[in-house]
């Protein structure tokens, strides 16, 4: 899926943040950080970072600004001595395509310096990332063991590292994968979620390096507008994170420099450091180590990392060039949500400005940013896909599927009578009603129920520390150490209350620096930014009662996949909305319930209040997930179902063994309806579990899932489509009598053509 940012003939990916507006004390700066912190910039393909520091220069009216041969962007400013330099490099470490396998994965290996610590690989698994090729941007993400299989792997307890890597982009063989556009050497990083926290700090990978680099780009417009003491060479660098070619380049040709004055990340990392990362607290103002970096500079030089070039390179030589590197204090360091404070860098520019010689209180208006464009190089194709991205776009976490009951009550046909039970679960009931639910009389057409759940795995507020934290408990099984420095959501609805959401980061381990664990050994907190329990309380945080996932959407990959987070079960919800739509209610022969149930993942709890209302039933067809082991992290000895193959009657899971005569029915009419479907065995259980008590026989319906309980579930548009095509055969299947003869398959609907 491609997002573009269009700068004339240049599109640029550019990935919307989670921003309040009335959080930006200063429109315009805050907004460009956001935007240069929303692009991939990894070392050695700076392109479209450095496309937009051209844009955000404007039309300056004098100077020009040009590329050089290796894509660095600099700007010349006045004339005569003093000759200063400032720089600010554009890269960001990432990673490249070492190998394009036959299966379509691709494998990794790390680009630049940034691998800082154990855990800066392992923070990547289980994300989307974004791969940067010749023709735009292409969707994808690491795979990452399911939750579900657990129990058949011997998992390690060492961080995971770029050797146990595999990018899934949907893609079926190597020829899809060039298909797609892509190559060997593409480069590849994570889909950054640049998010604006309530006191004015901003989270995001790289952000010290990306904010130092907008801060820059304001005093070099001040530079222009207001003039400078003697000549001012800007310069945006490439490479800086690989070898510093980028900037030795401009020193060849620009030098010799009185001052050069050189923006860095090395403060936060210095050696000696506390495992924290934290050289300075943030909100401190700029960090400054070398050379005073102008006369009457008080402060004292904090702790940094000088690095040099490559070994076997030559380097920039400074020979009698005063040498002061400027930084912004970090929080969290070298993680997905390393976080600096927005006041700090702009009190980077105002320091930038001065070293120049611009007079103090000097400004320049800042050109308009780029329009954001949603649109997509995949958007959803026909109403499946559009229909399971929207039910994936609503939070529902366990406990608090209100937005995805309201948005599937909104989906139903205009003939469906829904109801809403004491627990929260949804039905419609239709076809002959028999007799009331509950009391099936001797005789009597038992019903068949069709259930898929709501909820989705997360977490609950469970306590705001007095430093305005927040403690969470998971609400649900997954692996906690997926969501360890991400972006965050937290939804702030109560029972009383409407919600709404709030930007937040779930904060890496304390001592991740060191960490030796692929688990942290606590529970996560999460930062809203708000700092005291008081101002998290104002934004709307209750304990008890609100929610916290991740930003998520759905996006398309490969030519018939999607990857979201939630498709466990909005899948199975989207495939019971679609069989209504499509059912021949004249042949439907018995009564029949549609069931949209809650808090499945912590109990099966709507499915045991349905269960009890409606009493005995003939048949259960829970609709969930086939954990499948088609993936690299997976034996494929067992829970084998292949993407793309078609439905999955779930023959075998831990609370349930399919009666043989369930079995061969469902596959007779299968078959005879021309319906793909594949039989499989799989761990967990579904809602299927609390009718066994009341005599009904459960017959698990499923597509296959990759990657299960993690933030980049992936499934193939094909399987739903065979689902909705067996859902509606079971309904319109008559009481008694042969299984009816083959029919034409429909078209996939989801196909392209």
């Amino acid at each position: 899926m491609i997002r573009k940012l269009v700068l004339g003939s240049t599109s640029i990916l550019l990935f919307a943040a989670s921003r309040t507006p009335a959080q930006d004390p200063a429109p315009g700066f805050a907004d460009e950080v956001m935007a240069l912190l929303s692009v991939p910039r990894v070392v050695g393909r700076e392109g479209a970072a450095a496309e937009l520091v051209v844009q955000r220069l404007g039309q300056l009216g004098g100077p020009g600004v040009e590329r050089d041969r290796l894509g660095s962007v600099v700007l010349v400013v006045g004339s005569g001595a003093p000759r200063r330099l400032f720089a600010a490099p554009l890269d960001e470490p990432g990673y490249a395509i070492s190998r394009i396998q036959e299966d379509g994965y691709l494998r990794l290996v790390p680009l630049g310096d940034g691998r800082r610590g154990p855990l800066w690989d392992q923070l990547h698994f289980g994300q989307k990332v974004t791969i940067s090729t010749a023709s735009g941007e292409v969707v994808g993400a690491i795979a990452i063991p399911s939750t579900h299989l657990g129990r058949l792997r011997r998992d390690g307890r060492a961080p995971l590292t770029f050797h146990d890597a595999f990018v899934d982009v949907g893609a079926e063989s190597a020829s899809e994968v060039a298909a797609l556009g892509i190559e060997l050497l593409d480069t590849v990083a994570l889909i950054e979620r640049p998010t604006l926290l309530a006191d004015d700090t901003v989270a995001a990978p790289s952000a010290a390096l990306g904010a130092a680099a907008i801060a820059q780009v304001e005093a070099a417009r001040r530079a222009v507008r207001h003039g400078v003491d003697g000549t001012a060479v800007f310069a945006w660098t490439v490479l800086d994170s690989l070898n510093l070619k980028g900037l030795e380049a401009v020193v060849h040709r620009f030098g010799p420099f009185d001052q050069a004055v050189l923006l860095s990340d090395r403060f936060t990392l210095a050696r000696g450091e506390p495992a924290s990362g934290v050289a300075s607290a943030l909100g401190s103002g700029p960090l400054a180590a070398g050379h005073p970096p102008r006369p009457g500079w008080t402060r004292e030089p904090a702790p940094f990392a000088e690095r040099g070039p490559s070994p076997g390179t030559e380097g920039p030589h400074w020979a009698d060039t005063r040498v002061t590197w400027l930084g912004l204090p970090a929080r969290f360091a070298a993680t997905p949500v390393e976080t600096v404070s927005l006041a700090d860098a702009r009190e980077l520019a105002d320091l930038l400005a001065a070293i120049a010689g611009v007079a103090a209180g000097a400004s320049a208006e800042a050109p308009p940013l780029p329009e954001r464009s949603a649109s997509s190089g995949a958007p959803p194709q026909g109403a499946p896909a559009e229909l399971l991205a929207a039910l994936v776009a609503r939070a529902g976490v366990s406990g608090a599927e209100g937005p995805v009951r309201d948005e599937i009550r909104a989906r139903l046909p205009a003939w469906a009578e829904p109801r809403i039970d004491d627990a929260g679960n949804l039905t419609v009931r239709f076809g002959p009603e028999g007799t009331a639910p509950g009391h099936v009389a001797h005789g009597a057409i038992a019903q068949r129920v069709f259930v898929a759940h709501m909820d989705e795995v997360g977490f609950r507020v469970e306590r705001i520390r007095d430093d305005g934290l927040l403690e969470v408990v998971r609400r649900g099984g997954f692996y906690p150490w997926l969501w360890e420095a991400q972006a965050a959501v937290v939804r702030t609805a109560s029972r009383d209350l409407p919600g709404r959401d709030l930007p937040a980061i779930f904060r890496p381990r304390a001592g991740y620096l060191d960490a030796g664990e692929r688990a942290p050994e606590g529970p996560l907190l999460v930062d809203l930014g708000a700092g005291s329990r008081r101002r998290a309380l104002e934004l709307g945080v209750v304990e008890g009662e609100s929610t916290v996932t991740m930003p998520k959407q759905m996006e398309r990959i490969g030519r018939h996949r999607a990857l979201a987070r939630g498709f466990d079960d909005r899948v199975g919800s989207a495939a019971l909305l679609l069989a209504l739509e499509r059912v021949d209610r004249s042949r439907v022969t018995r009564p029949v319930t549609f069931a949209w149930s809650v808090e499945e993942e912590v109990g099966l709890r709507g499915a045991a209040a349905l269960a009890a209302r409606l009493g005995e039933v003939e048949t259960v067809f829970p609709v969930d997930t086939h954990v499948s082991s088609d993936s690299p992290m997976e034996s494929d000895a067992y829970a084998w179902s292949r993407l793309g193959d078609g439905a999955v009657l779930r023959a075998l899971e831990s609370i349930n063994f399919v009666h043989r005569d369930d079995l061969e029915r469902v596959r007779a009419l299968a078959r005879a309806r021309g319906i793909p479907l594949q039989v499989a065995m799989t761990h967990g259980g579904t809602d299927g579990q609390p009718f066994l008590a009341y005599g009904g026989r459960s017959v698990p319906l499923s597509w296959p899932g990759r990657y299960s309980h993690s933030p980049v579930e992936v499934m193939d548009l094909r399987d739903l489509d065979a689902l909705v095509d067996l859902i509606v055969a079971l309904v319109e299947q008559p009481v008694e009598g042969p299984v009816e003869q083959p029919v034409e398959k429909r078209v996939d609907p989801a196909a392209p053509p």
